[in-house]
């Protein structure tokens, strides 16, 4: 049994999504966990040795979650003198 080693390059922007997921496996485990991801993909296609990529034309692949901008607190106006006095 002869052991291989592949490397895998992606863009850590384009495939954020694959980044992030990379980032939180141990180092020990990593080989591991994406020899199981393939071999899940594969089963998954049954078996197929086709590549199948999902037809999504013009929709980016890692998007980012927006937050909601939160509203600045309305600013109350002070209260003025009834009297005209605005002088203090």
């Amino acid at each position: 049994m002869a052991s291989r080693i592949y490397q895998l390059s992606y863009d850590d922007q384009l495939d954020k999504d694959i980044h992030e997921w990379l980032k939180k496996i141990p180092r020990s485990r990593k080989a591991e966990t994406v020899r199981h991801a393939i071999r899940y993909y594969i089963a998954s296609n049954g078996g197929s040795s086709g590549i199948h990529m999902p037809n999504v034309s013009g929709i980016p692949i890692a998007t980012e979650k927006t937050q909601p901008q939160q509203e600045a607190p309305k600013k109350k106006r002070p209260a003025l003198p009834k009297d005209g006095n605005f002088n203090y």
